[in-house]
């Protein structure tokens, strides 16, 4: 019988924290879910303990590679192999109140037009003590496309790409791509295509630690390589990757008139507001593929880039 819900858990060396993910998980009061580990080719004692618990218990299914494919090709493969209508992934090294999988059920089945339930969440360090509060956003769940994409494109914390999703949204998406900061990109797009919910109850605990991320890995290589594993290519100028895809999602998005006119405009502002390196140049580049010379012949001008943006017309040059 095919569950209600499919939980992703991508791991590589997590046997740290990994027991007390799976725990949270199977501890749920909502019971109708599978659990789908993926192993990317731990070297640690990870794969004895996955081994153990799909062994004790019928909804825990364990895959494992031998090769090294990188942060985003494991998690995309936990939702390949996914078999419910709702979907989640679930960090090694977080956990969840018992309640969590409960309410985001609920608010998914309660209205059609979310698409992603999470929570508020707090941040605990490696004992599990709470350090910070992360509430819940209200912005998010607005019926205007525009708004919700730019509370993405704020600075704030990609909790959210841990929530419980509709599947058949996120097939309309990219997932993962093979490039740092990438989860950016993912939310922003989970945010053109519908509304976002964050209940306010605190049921999600992201953990902080000095394992995670690239940094504190030491058989991880670069910030590329954790990304991509050893599919890692050519770099490029930093930020490109992320801003290039930024303007595809937009460009390839549903929206019309106005509302598509405002989400340019937020892309713009996000952009001018804390560019990276090699900003001016990497903002033309990703506009011009996008089809927008317009655009890209105005970003040495903000006020211009803006009213082009939000016109979908060359605006006058300023001499």
């Amino acid at each position: 019988m095919t569950p209600r819900v499919s939980v992703g858990v991508p791991v590589r060396n997590g046997e740290r924290f990994l027991e007390r993910q799976l725990d949270s998980l199977l501890a749920q009061d909502f019971v109708d879910f599978e659990l789908v580990i993926s192993d990317n080719a731990s070297t640690d004692g990870t794969e004895e303990i996955c081994r153990r618990y799909a062994a004790g218990d019928a909804r825990v299914r364990y895959h494992r590679t031998e090769e090294n494919h990188g942060l985003a090709w494991n998690h995309n493969r936990t939702f390949e192999l996914a078999e419910a209508p709702y979907f989640k992934w679930a960090a090694h090294d977080d956990e969840h109140e018992p309640t969590y999988l409960s309410r985001c059920v609920q608010v998914l089945d309660a209205d059609p037009s979310v698409i992603c339930c999470h929570s508020a969440s707090v941040v605990i360090d490696e004992d599990g003590n709470v350090r910070e509060h992360w509430p819940a956003r209200e912005r998010i769940a607005s019926p205007a496309t525009h708004v919700r994409l730019n509370e993405m494109l704020r600075p704030h914390p990609v909790g959210l790409m841990y929530g419980v999703m509709r599947v058949d949204a996120l097939r309309r998406t990219g997932l993962h791509r093979p490039f740092p900061d990438s989860d950016h990109a993912f939310l922003a797009e989970l945010a053109l295509l519908g509304r976002l919910v964050e209940v306010p109850e605190p049921l999600f605990r992201k953990r902080d630690h000095a394992d995670n991320g690239p940094t504190g890995r030491p058989d991880s290589g670069s910030k590329w390589t954790y990304f991509a594993g050893r599919t890692a290519g050519r770099r490029t100028l930093p930020g490109w990757p992320l801003t290039s895809e930024m303007v595809r999602i937009i460009a390839r998005s549903d929206t019309e008139g106005m509302e598509r006119a405002l989400c340019w405009r937020a892309f713009a502002i996000w952009m001018l507001r804390k560019p990276p390196r090699h900003a001016v140049r990497t903002l033309e580049r990703a506009l011009a593929a996008a089809g927008r010379e317009d655009a890209a012949a105005n970003v040495r001008r903000p006020r211009q880039l803006v009213a082009v943006l939000r016109a979908g017309k060359s605006a006058p040059t300023a001499e």
